[in-house]
């Protein structure tokens, strides 16, 4: 499975809670899963969204971001299905696919600051 990290974006304007803090509310992964079924069906229909099997690995409630496992040969329509999204649970929203990796311990460490990280190291 490949994984690819998320971040959902509020466009609503919202109203602050505290001097220039955004109120953003918890978004839950169920309806993480729904959004994307949703746009994978309105994207490929009934039988090519069944063809992509993905997964939730992690999503952060308050922080709107997490981690999705999908077969390799579905990378690419889940990516597009996830730049389809535009509403959820009442508010305007974009789904930003901010990493995409072929491994999953790849995706959470930055390989090539830890390469630069050696070669900058005196021997």
């Amino acid at each position: 499975m490949r994984p690819l990290r998320a971040r959902l974006s509020s466009l609503t304007p919202r109203r602050s809670t505290r001097a220039g803090e955004a109120a953003t509310r918890p978004f839950p992964a169920a309806a993480m899963l729904a959004m994307l079924d949703d746009s994978l069906r309105a994207l490929y229909g009934s039988v090519g969204s069944g063809s992509v099997a993905y997964r939730l690995v992690h999503w952060a409630e308050a922080e709107r971001e997490g981690v999705v496992a999908v077969e390799s040969g579905g990378a690419e329509r889940l990516r597009a299905a996830a730049t389809l999204v535009t509403q959820a649970r009442g508010e305007t929203v974009a789904l930003h696919v901010t990493a995409a990796s072929p491994f999953l311990y790849s995706l959470a460490h930055d390989s090539r600051s830890f390469c630069s990280s050696l070669l900058d190291e005196p021997a």
